[in-house]
């Protein structure tokens, strides 16, 4: 690049090739303390959102399995109101759920398939309006399957 400034400029003297370089190496500079800006904001916002998440230790759960143990958000699980899920980490089964050694929650499940149930959960709960979670867990959760007549109905 600041060959090309050169040959473009025409530079025949030593002072013009030093003044051409001088003003390249400027807008070098120049790119760079916006880059470095740029990457200090995006330092700055990680630094918040993990400060955010050790703030919210306490909403953090981990499930043991057999094979591994998973770590979730209760919030993640708690938008689905009603279901056995939410009831189990809403503090009203404390006392009645087995727990390993480390006094975490054992669940005999399949970690692959307990793992993908709470990455949907995680992603309905932090990517989508929660207009549009509520109506959709309100049917699945509290009606169970719908019957011919309300499929019709939202079908038309």
């Amino acid at each position: 690049m600041i060959a090309e400034l050169i040959c473009h400029a025409g530079v025949d003297t030593s002072d013009t090739a030093k003044h051409a370089l001088s003003l390249a190496i400027d807008v070098l500079n120049s790119e760079l303390d916006s880059s470095i800006t740029k990457i200090n904001d995006k330092h700055q916002a990680l630094k918040k959102q993990y400060q955010q998440l050790i703030d919210r230790q306490e909403d953090l759960a981990h499930i043991s399995t057999e094979e591994q143990t998973l770590s979730f958000l209760i919030s993640s699980i708690s938008m689905c109101a009603s279901s056995r899920l939410e009831a189990l980490f809403s503090g009203r089964w404390e006392n009645q759920l087995l727990r390993d050694d480390q006094g975490r929650v054992f669940m005999d499940v399949d970690p692959k398939s307990f793992k993908k149930i709470l990455e949907y959960l995680y992603m309905v709960n932090h990517l989508c309006p929660k207009s549009m979670y509520q109506r959709r867990t309100s049917l699945t959760l509290h009606t169970g399957t719908s019957s011919s007549s309300e499929a019709r109905e939202r079908s038309h």
